[in-house]
């Protein structure tokens, strides 16, 4: 978890959370890292409100065959 922070004053339940997060492929392979905004209403409502790509992992030998090209 990256940050949490209360919307408006401290009787309310709406909150932002971000966290980053580290995809991966296969068992464990961790192949970028993301980062992921939050917002939670008081009624337990989660949203997905923005998604940030920050990072690209060099893949092993192994699994560089799931790489898809682009024809561009």
């Amino acid at each position: 978890m990256e940050k949490v922070e209360r919307i408006g004053e401290y009787l309310s339940f709406e909150f932002t959370v971000i966290m980053n997060v580290l995809p991966v492929v296969g068992p464990h392979v961790q192949i970028g890292l993301d980062r992921l905004t939050f917002y939670i209403s008081g009624s337990g409502e989660v949203k997905l409100t923005k998604y940030e790509h920050i990072k690209d992992y060099e893949l092993p030998e192994n699994w560089k065959h799931i790489l898809i090209h682009s024809k561009n």
